[in-house]
C-alpha cells in the first residue's frame, strides 16, 4: 500500500466514524494515535521505511524546493534517480540515470540550468560526505572518541528524527557537523601532499 493510498483509507475510515467533524488540533491528535498503533502493529516495517528516508535526506536536492519557491515549474528537472530507488529499486534507478542525458536535451534552458545546478550540488554533497568518511576514519585511527560520539550522536539523532519522508530540507542543520569532519579530512590531506612536496 502505498502512502497516499494508507492516506485515503484513514480519511475514509474518519469520516465513517464521524471523526471528521473534529478541530485541526483534534484530528491531529487522532492521527497521531492511528499512526502510533500501526507503527507497533507493523515496527519492520516501519522501521524499513524509516531508513529508506535516509536516501532523499542525504543524496537529495535543496535545489529544486529552491526553484519551486521562485514559481518556476519543477514536474520535468532532476534525473528521477531517487525516485526510482526508493519506488522500484536500485536497478530502476540506474537505469533513469542512464536515461537521463536523452531526457535533459528535452527540458527548456532554465529547466536544463536547474537541472545541472542539482547535479553540481549532488556532485559536491558526495565530494564532502566522502572528505567527512575519511576524517572520521582518521578520528578513529587517532581515537578521538569525545569528537566522534559528540558529531556523530548530532548527525545520527538529527537524521533519524527526519523520519520517513526524509527531506533534504532537513539535512541542512547537520551539515555543520558532517563538514567539521570533512574539513578534518581536507586538512590533512592537504598536510600529507604539503609533506610529500617538501
Amino acid at each position: 500500500m502505498t502512502l497516499a493510498e494508507a492516506q485515503q483509507e484513514l480519511e475514509h475510515e474518519m469520516r465513517e466514524i464521524e471523526e471528521w467533524t473534529l478541530n485541526p488540533f483534534e484530528r491531529a491528535d487522532f492521527f497521531q494515535k492511528r499512526a502510533i498503533e500501526e507503527i507497533l502493529r507493523h515496527p519492520y516495517d516501519y522501521a524499513l521505511v524509516h531508513l529508506g528516508g535516509l536516501v532523499p535526506l542525504f543524496a537529495g536536492s535543496n535545489v529544486r524546493q529552491v526553484v519551486h519557491q521562485l514559481g518556476m515549474p519543477t514536474g520535468r528537472i532532476g534525473t528521477g534517480f531517487l525516485t526510482y530507488i526508493l519506488t522500484k529499486g536500485p536497478a530502476a534507478g540506474f537505469e533513469a540515470l542512464q536515461k537521463f542525458p536523452e531526457k535533459f536535451l528535452e527540458l527548456s534552458k532554465s529547466e536544463q540550468l536547474v537541472s545541472v545546478c542539482i547535479v553540481l550540488e549532488i556532485g559536491l554533497l558526495m565530494g564532502f560526505y566522502l572528505l567527512s568518511a575519511y576524517g572520521l576514519w582518521l578520528n578513529l585511527q587517532e581515537k578521538r572518541l569525545v569528537s566522534i560520539t559528540v558529531l556523530g550522536t548530532v548527525v545520527m539523532y538529527l537524521a533519524l528524527a527526519a523520519g520517513p519522508s526524509g527531506d533534504a530540507r532537513f539535512r541542512v542543520p547537520m551539515m555543520p557537523y558532517i563538514y567539521l569532519f570533512a574539513s578534518y579530512g581536507l586538512y590533512k590531506l592537504c598536510c600529507r601532499q604539503q609533506a610529500g612536496n617538501d
